[in-house]
């Protein structure tokens, strides 16, 4: 049994490895408990779009993979 894994962004199914990307803790305390995060999985598409927005430097491009 598989699991199917779409993208938090553009909702299509993820046929290769993608990203993923956690929020910040939504009840930052000192004793980080009862902390939670959202995950998401970022397609490789969405990524490229993602990392580009946040100025991330050197980022594989997709013809690398």
């Amino acid at each position: 049994m598989s699991i199917n894994v779409s993208c938090s962004h553009c909702r299509k199914e993820l046929n290769r490895p993608g990203a993923l990307v956690f929020s910040p803790p939504d009840n930052y305390d000192e004793s980080y408990i009862f902390n939670n995060v959202k995950k998401f999985h970022i397609c490789s598409d969405c990524w490229t779009d993602l990392a580009k927005w946040i100025e991330l430097p050197n980022v594989v491009e997709e013809d690398e993979w």
